[in-house]
């Protein structure tokens, strides 16, 4: 959650929309034409959410961020569309 709620913090509404989560799982709708910046930008946020900080945590263990793209349970490793696109 506190990964989600950095995302939500960094990025407009026109450009993203977090749409649901599970557990640790997020589901975003992303527009297609902002993909190849956003994507990297989201991970980064991901992997070391803002709030960490904020609530002086230090985790023993990195967080690691797996994304994909395209519909949720049959998205492709957004590198692999980066690289198709």
């Amino acid at each position: 959650v506190m990964s989600l709620i950095g995302v939500y913090e960094a990025f407009n509404r026109d450009i993203l929309r977090i749409v649901g989560e599970v557990h640790d799982s997020g589901l975003m709708w992303v527009r297609t034409s902002e993909l190849k910046w956003a994507l990297p930008k989201i991970k980064a946020i991901m992997e070391n959410p803002p709030l960490l900080k904020t609530f002086k945590i230090q985790l023993s263990v990195p967080l690691v961020v797996d994304i994909e793209v395209g519909v949720w349970g049959a998205g492709i490793p957004w590198q692999e569309w980066v690289a198709k696109n």
